[in-house]
């Protein structure tokens, strides 16, 4: 391979993983904006100035503050759901699974108290697009009740 093949490619690489962690370091600014003011006072430009870049480029990766809200919970409960899935195992008695489970989310939630800022928000005074989402989801649910 030529040497400015190369060096495209490494710079190509450099510029994935430069992306990649202003990505991670948006959600990090996310989860922290989104628990002290909840989803509806929350700013794309609050999240932008904790970051450091401007609101422009928060907006290269995440189009508008909904996409961004659910790549922040989506990436959250990928963590939370590895913490329990490393800590339950198939061929424990079913009583220390549940128990190991709890244990994962208690350890979970005190490592992530923006999490539980989030979760308790949301409990209190869910944000319109959490209450859309959850009314589409339980839908069909809620249809068989109402035949």
């Amino acid at each position: 391979m030529s040497e400015k093949r190369l060096a495209k490619r490494d710079r190509a690489t450099r510029s994935t993983s430069r992306g990649e962690k202003t990505k991670r370091e948006i959600l990090v600014a996310a989860k922290a904006v989104f628990a002290e003011k909840g989803f509806d006072a929350a700013r794309m430009e609050d999240i932008a100035t904790a970051v450091g870049v401007k609101r422009a480029s928060l907006v290269y990766y995440y189009k508008d503050k909904v996409m961004l809200y659910e790549a922040m919970i989506e990436n959250v409960m990928t963590q939370l759901f590895v913490t329990i899935q490393d800590n339950v195992h198939p061929h424990l008695p079913l009583e220390e699974q549940i128990e190991n489970c709890a244990v994962a989310w208690i350890e979970f939630v005190w490592q992530n108290p923006d999490f539980l800022k989030i979760l308790l928000r949301e409990g209190i005074n869910p944000s319109d697009w959490l209450q859309r989402e959850v009314s589409n989801l339980f839908a069909p649910v809620h249809n068989l009740f109402q035949e």
